[in-house]
């Protein structure tokens, strides 16, 4: 989860560089539905890559706070491909003793 959280932080520092060379701010904003929609699209392709059922990848994200992440984490989320979140997520639970295919 540290790696996780780390990556995260790395790259949402690019959004504050990025203010600072004068983008305006509210070119970061978003709605809770951005970030709904968000985490059910990862979910979906997470689900996809390992041939998991709903209940089985939903209690995966539960259990190691995975939609929490992505809410807190939205910002930078929107700075990577979809593979890279997803390789993220999958580190995050292997990190968590969670062994996926």
């Amino acid at each position: 989860m540290d790696n996780f959280n780390c990556t995260r932080k790395i790259k949402l520092l690019r959004v504050f560089e990025a203010n600072e060379e004068g983008l305006p701010m509210d070119a970061f904003e978003y709605s809770e539905s951005d970030v709904l929609y968000t985490q059910l699209s990862l979910f979906q392709k997470f689900m996809k890559r390992h041939s998991l059922d709903k209940m089985t990848a939903l209690q995966l994200f539960e259990e190691n706070e995975v939609f929490e992440i992505l809410s807190d984490c939205y910002e930078s989320v929107q700075l990577d491909g979809d593979g890279e979140i997803l390789n993220d997520i999958d580190a995050l639970l292997r990190n968590n003793g969670v062994t996926i295919e």
